[in-house]
């Protein structure tokens, strides 16, 4: 599950006024998790109750009583950018809410199409890594996953991309890559962020 240092709960960008391969990229990764509307807003107002009407706002609702009624919504958490978000889907629209921390990573980062041609060329690097296609053991894909991580691990991190985000949700060795992006991307990430906190 998605990890967040404080609620996630500034709506950062909508699928209207997004990239479409952002959006689709957040919708696609093997991360991604349907909530239901009590565990979103357990996460989302962090434990906060008032918050609740601000979610209840957004979507354009007079009361979370409402919301919470209205079965054509949807809940989600997963990453925007490679920064941990959650995204609501109403009437068709992804709302996608981060922490104040990942909205500044992301905003700080304005070149959406650039960041996903990059995610292109390395994904066609990817799927014809000898060393992922030769694995033969989890351990085997791990390390695969790891070492094109460091030969890449410059350019991924400039541009804020998960092994996750080169990889298709189906592919075979999935949950092997995951266990790469846990420990090589992700904890080194949280860490660099606690690092930087104040």
């Amino acid at each position: 599950m998605t990890q967040f240092s404080s609620p996630p709960n500034i709506l950062v960008i909508n699928c209207v006024s997004a990239l479409g391969d952002d959006i689709t990229e957040m919708k696609d990764l093997y991360y991604e998790k349907e909530l239901d509307i009590d565990e979103f807003l357990s996460i989302y107002t962090g434990g906060d109750k008032d918050k609740s009407k601000d979610l209840a706002d957004v979507l354009g609702y007079p009361s979370i009583d409402q919301l919470k009624n209205d079965w054509h919504v949807s809940y989600h958490a997963s990453f925007y950018r490679g920064e941990p978000c959650l995204y609501a889907v109403h009437s068709c629209i992804e709302h996608v809410f981060m922490t104040q921390e990942s909205a500044s990573r992301v905003a700080d980062f304005d070149n959406g199409e650039e960041r996903q041609q990059v995610i292109e060329r390395l994904a066609d690097e990817w799927d014809e890594y000898e060393p992922l296609e030769s694995a033969k053991t989890e351990g085997e894909a791990i390390r695969a996953a790891a070492d094109f991580y460091r030969e890449h691990k410059e350019e991924m991190d400039d541009y804020n991309i998960l092994l996750a985000s080169i990889t298709d949700w189906n592919h075979p060795d999935i949950k092997a890559i995951a266990k790469a992006d846990q420990s090589l991307i992700l904890q080194a990430r949280r860490e660099a962020n606690i690092e930087m906190a104040p």
